[in-house]
């Protein structure tokens, strides 16, 4: 269980309930804006804008977000961090440490009272609600962690940073502003490309739908990636998180939820050659190090996957068997 002091000490001296507010306005504005498609019309070359913005937030939440700023799990030249926190923010998935620290408290309680957003307390709870909730569920004698809180935390490994400190003092507020940027953009590119594009249009297949579609991968992995309908599992995790390649598509790296699971610290979430192969995230890191860019990728040793593998198998063989004997 994360403890309640974890969160306390420095603070962003922000307004919790102004914050709050701020963020519903964000999700209200990703899920409303799409309507404005029946007044755009659809073509081919703005779809695919949309895939290809789409998958750079998506970056910006599994590598960014994820990876980065909530598990640490490799190190980057200052310049590269602010970016990796400017497309994080971008993502519309929350501010930096707003993000980070929800997270933490999901990977000590997954699928266990205490957890954020587990399916165990039920579906829509898991996908949405939890964001709507004073408090989180909490063991017997365990005090409740309140969520808003969470608004004022600094995590005490970028508090050196103020570029990151102020990118997460106002980042529901620039997420917000930044729908009224998209549309100003639009009327630019509408006037000098008439033939191109109409600000409607760029408003929202650049901004507004990529952040719907970000917004719903995180929440469907809340759920799918929790649960025993999809996927698979290779590792005995203590949670039901599950294995999913056709999460790759709303989800990116962290669709091999289970090995994340397993190896938390790791930036390598494939551990097979065929999930290595959809294992983006880590392939790009490899080469950012190349350059100098990134360095202390951190990776689960091949002894402890071969390991927490037959692991698994053997739990697996004596289920297995259980059942049988019970049929016999």
């Amino acid at each position: 269980m994360v403890s309640i002091k974890r969160f306390e000490g420095d603070t962003l001296g922000v307004n919790e309930d102004f914050t709050y507010k701020m963020s519903r306005l964000g999700i209200v504005i990703s899920v409303v804006s799409p309507i404005a498609l029946f007044w755009t019309g659809f073509r081919w070359d703005w779809f695919i804008y949309f895939l290809l913005v789409h998958r750079f937030l998506l970056w910006g939440h599994s590598m960014c977000l994820h990876t980065y700023f909530s598990h640490g799990a490799f190190k980057s030249k200052r310049w590269f961090q602010f970016f990796m926190g400017v497309v994080g923010t971008g993502a519309h998935l929350g501010s930096l440490f707003a993000y980070s620290g929800v997270h933490k408290i999901h990977h000590s309680n997954a699928d266990k009272d205490g957890d954020a957003h587990s399916p165990v307390h039920g579906f829509m709870h898991a996908f949405i609600l939890w964001r709507y909730k004073e408090y989180l569920t909490a063991p017997k004698g365990v005090k409740a962690f309140r969520l808003k809180s969470v608004y004022n935390w600094v995590d005490p490994r970028y508090k050196e940073f103020p570029e990151i400190i102020w990118l997460t003092k106002y980042g529901f507020v620039i997420q917000n502003l930044s729908f009224i940027g998209a549309y100003l953009v639009g009327m630019v590119l509408e006037y000098f490309f008439p033939a191109h594009w109409t600000a409607l249009a760029f408003f929202v297949y650049v901004k507004c739908l990529p952040a719907l579609f970000v917004q719903l991968g995180l929440l469907s992995i809340n759920v799918f990636g929790h649960h025993k309908w999809l996927g698979y599992k290779s590792f005995n995790s203590d949670d039901l998180s599950r294995n999913n390649f056709l999460g790759f598509i709303m989800w990116g790296s962290t669709c091999f939820h289970n090995n994340h699971h397993m190896f938390p610290k790791s930036a390598r979430t494939g551990l097979t050659f065929w999930e290595t192969c959809f294992d983006f995230d880590y392939l790009g890191l490899k080469v950012l190090e190349k350059f100098g860019v990134v360095w202390g990728i951190i990776e689960p040793d091949k002894a402890k996957i071969e390991r927490g593998r037959e692991e698994f198998e053997q739990e697996e063989n004596k289920k297995v068997y259980i059942d049988l004997d019970s049929c016999a």
